[in-house]
């Protein structure tokens, strides 16, 4: 039976830290200071590729091999991934399913129930993040949106593209305040290889890995004022029984910046 306050208390188990796009690994220390006084795992938490300081492009064949080194004692790892990052933990889930079952086709992994006892990942909390677009459309206009975003990026300040970025319905909660911190903080990042993280992480381009979810266990946050990813998260949860879905109160799309003490409570519980 999974628990993650055992998974925590072991020094040999790692949870692996992932921001979303326009984050980098600053944003999770004051979570990180706040595991620290509660945990044994080791605690890894990376730059993504086209983010922080990460001099890895963008490319549709990176996994976190790439990137970070497991310790040589690791015995299982859980993958914290947040909007972008969330997808990143997702598509490094199905990579690790495809080579325990030497099967290309996702639909075989139904045939491997015993596989989430094996040591290797343990679990997956997944934050206001989209697993897939099933619709071939929808896909498509997710890929023209994104490639709009990213030449506003490329060929505009880049204080100017985060202002309008923010502006966006999925960000409609953050107070100004919050929003103004958010900007400051995103304004030295190189807003051409946030251009290219944008294409290449794309969800119109991501395979739809819903059926990961069936395969591990799952804690899926979402803000209660997030309506996109609320409504993402209770269509989840009716099409995967097993997957645990916590909505937090007064909760926005960036939850483990602004909402850290709700999120660590629940996922202290989860199992």
């Amino acid at each position: 039976m999974f628990n993650f306050d055992n998974f925590a208390r072991d020094p040999d188990n790692v949870l692996i830290l992932l921001h979303g796009f326009l984050g980098n690994s600053r944003e999770w220390q004051s979570i990180r200071e706040k595991l620290l006084s509660r945990v044994e795992c080791r605690i890894l938490i990376p730059d993504l590729p086209g983010h922080g300081k990460c001099r890895l492009n963008p490319d549709e064949t990176f996994q976190l091999s790439d990137i970070i080194t497991f310790p040589k004692n690791c015995r299982e790892y859980i993958i914290w991934g947040y909007s972008m990052g969330g997808r990143i933990a997702l598509m490094e889930a199905n990579r690790y399913f495809k080579r325990l079952s030497k099967d290309e086709s996702i639909s075989s992994y139904a045939n491997l129930p015993s596989l989430t006892n094996l040591p290797g990942l343990a679990g997956l909390i997944i934050e206001s993040s989209n697993p897939g677009i099933a619709d071939p459309k929808e896909r498509e206009k997710r890929i023209l949106l994104d490639e709009k975003w990213a030449e506003e990026f490329e060929k505009n300040p880049l204080t100017a593209t985060l202002k309008k970025w923010y502006e966006q319905p999925v960000f409609s909660s953050l107070s100004e305040k919050q929003k103004e911190l958010l900007i400051r903080e995103k304004s030295e990042e190189n807003p051409k290889l946030l251009a290219k993280a944008l294409r290449c992480f794309s969800t119109g381009k991501q395979e739809n890995l819903e059926g990961v979810l069936d395969l591990v266990p799952v804690l899926y946050f979402c803000g209660e004022n997030d309506s996109k990813y609320a409504k993402i998260a209770e269509e989840l949860h009716v099409r995967h029984k097993s997957i645990s879905v916590c909505r937090i109160p007064g909760g926005d799309h960036n939850l483990h910046r602004f909402h850290s003490e709700e999120m660590l409570k629940q996922i202290f519980e989860w199992q």
